[in-house]
């Protein structure tokens, strides 16, 4: 017996909306724990984990570069091939939570 399930397709608006929501989230999180560790562990001074901060968001939103965007699965190759970042070892350990 096959279990039938109605999917709802969703709109490019909803696509975009979740997209956007999944940022709003995620980012704030991870730059969060970030600035967190190299801030109380780290022993960062507020001025550098502000300067780290803002060089991020810097190039989030940097122009293309030959007509291309910097992606993040370039910028993942790049950091596991030059120093050797395990990005399965994150992924398993996130939880994701919805807020509403």
């Amino acid at each position: 017996m096959k279990a039938r399930y109605k999917v709802k397709r969703l709109t490019h608006k909803e696509c975009d909306s979740l997209t956007r929501q999944a940022i709003d989230n995620a980012f704030p999180a991870v730059m969060g724990a970030v600035l967190y560790v190299l801030y109380k562990y780290r022993h960062w001074h507020k001025d550098k984990c502000l300067k780290l901060y803002d060089d991020v968001c810097a190039l989030l939103t940097m122009p293309p570069v030959f007509g291309k965007y910097l992606d993040d699965r370039q910028i993942e190759e790049y950091l596991s091939t030059q120093i050797g970042i395990d990005w399965d070892k994150i992924r398993n350990a996130v939880q994701i939570e919805v807020r509403e």
